[in-house]
């Protein structure tokens, strides 16, 4: 607000970049206002104002925690994890999830399940890739995740490798087979504040 003259070569660098950009281009202005192109969207705004990260599930720290069953975990901003094991729901029931927030994973993870963020280089083995592996920095951006959001963004993980990248893709290693008895249920969801009631 407090900017009242922009000179030509900073007015003219802008229009480039809106113009001619791509998703990830962003250009710093005066005033500490920042342009940036997102996935079909130009957004010209100050530091902190890019994202609402409110309405995305995002970890409180970047430490690793180790994940109880049954349990619950508080994420950021009232986004919590709940963790059940459920048995006796049918093959086609949790084939059949197309809930992006709700994941069934195999039981044997049930003693070894741990949530992070993601890991430089990192690469896992996507749910329909037929065992080929992709990096989970790749996978973040196909899914269009906001990148001031990738880092603290939840993934469940056992020892060896992931097993959720929350709200969006499961670890072909986890997936249920019909001859399992047995899931654990991992959930996310934001609960509503007080005044939302």
């Amino acid at each position: 607000a407090d900017q009242r003259d922009i000179g030509f070569e900073t007015t003219e660098l802008a229009r480039k970049v809106a113009d001619e950009g791509e998703t990830g281009d962003q250009v710093a202005l005066p005033g500490n206002v920042r342009l940036s192109i997102r996935y079909g969207q130009l957004l010209v705004a100050g530091p902190g104002q890019f994202v609402e990260k409110s309405v995305w599930p995002q970890l409180t720290s970047d430490s690793t925690l180790a994940l109880t069953v049954p349990g619950r975990l508080r994420l950021d901003d009232r986004w919590v994890l709940q963790i059940t094991r459920e048995a006796g729901l049918s093959f086609e029931h949790i084939s059949g999830n197309r809930d992006p927030w709700r994941a069934y994973i195999r039981a044997e993870f049930a003693d070894d399940l741990w949530i992070r963020g993601r890991h430089d280089g990192e690469r896992f083995r996507p749910l329909g890739m037929a065992g080929r592996s992709t990096k989970v920095s790749d996978a973040m951006t196909d899914r269009k995740i906001p990148a001031e959001l990738r880092g603290r963004w939840p993934i469940v993980a056992c020892q060896e490798h992931l097993l959720w990248i929350v709200g969006h893709s499961m670890d072909d290693r986890a997936r249920i087979l019909a001859e399992d008895r047995e899931v654990i249920l991992l959930q996310v969801e934001r609960q509503k504040a007080v005044d939302e009631l």
